[in-house]
């Protein structure tokens, strides 16, 4: 339990408005994990990655589905339990929001 993050927040169940897209660590049900090898959360280890690797140009789409996938498997290897990333945006976006692009 002290390796799991110490908090658990429930997730409003209102639908986000604007422009806004939110990556969350994992599901309103699980615990974010840590990543001990690498002295980061699993979930925060990921995005920085991806970040540093693509120097920021990428689309919010493709760095939602890279975490996603790799916290997935990897906390499955790594902690033995579930973490399953959400990206939640608010509802008149659609999937546009996927094409966004950080260095845009």
């Amino acid at each position: 339990l002290v390796a799991n993050r110490g908090i658990s927040v429930k997730p409003k169940e209102d639908a986000l408005k604007g422009n806004i897209v939110v990556f969350n660590s994992s599901s309103g049900t699980q615990s974010s994990l840590p990543f001990n090898e690498k002295h980061h959360g699993i979930f925060t280890y990921f995005l920085l990655k991806k970040l540093k690797e693509s120097q920021g140009n990428i689309s919010l789409g493709d760095l939602s589905k890279f975490v996603s996938d790799k916290v997935s498997l990897e906390t499955i290897i790594v902690n033995n339990k579930e973490q399953n990333p959400q990206t939640n945006v608010g509802i008149d976006l659609g999937e546009s929001w996927q094409n966004w692009k950080l260095n845009d």
